[in-house]
């Protein structure tokens, strides 16, 4: 069976993926780009949270047997979700066919726990904010001077303080960042 993932990360059959909502019409075309059309199952507006109606849907088209080999499905606004819609999906959450990929959307990991328990989360950001950060932080490595040993080790520091640099801030930055002053 193929995996499915966004970037780097590696969906589990039933994911919560916690991103702005813009981003999401994105990561699902990237997502679904392999996929047979009849093996995808959307919610018709990304506007809205699902209602009890569009579950008793995915059910019936997550039961049958694929064109391909996967079935994989969006559900938005899992964080504005009801009760009645959560304890509708938690079979498909809990015990997937072994086919099929249910991946919940959410702007925060603020979903009822029956689902949390139920899913792997992935927290994916825009870009944005942490761009933000990177220029700042690269502002601030830019006032120190690497000639003074003292000024270095205080930029070492600081560099290897900031949780960013392992994930997000690029070299081209961070050289940036360390040009002498």
């Amino acid at each position: 069976m193929r995996t499915l993932q966004i970037s780097e990360h590696i969906l589990a059959q039933s994911t919560l993926v916690v991103a702005p909502a813009h981003i999401w019409p994105g990561l699902w075309d990237t997502l679904v780009s392999t996929v047979h059309v009849a093996d995808r199952w959307q919610a018709e507006k990304w506007d809205n949270p699902l209602v009890v109606a569009d579950v008793r849907a995915l059910h019936h088209v997550m039961s049958r047997t694929p064109v391909q080999d996967i079935k994989v499905a969006a559900i938005p606004h899992a964080d504005r979700m009801s009760k009645e819609v959560a304890n509708a999906l938690l079979k498909l959450l809990e015990e997937p066919p072994v086919f099929a990929y249910t991946i919940l959307f959410a702007e925060s990991a603020e979903v009822l726990p029956t689902v949390m328990s139920r899913v792997r989360l992935i927290a994916i950001e825009d870009g944005t904010k942490s761009d933000t950060r990177r220029q700042q932080l690269a502002q601030v490595l830019g006032r120190y001077a690497l000639s003074d040993r003292r000024q270095r080790d205080q930029a070492k520091q600081l560099l290897y303080a900031t949780p960013l640099i392992h994930s997000t801030i690029q070299l081209p930055i961070i050289e940036e960042g360390f040009r002498p002053s």
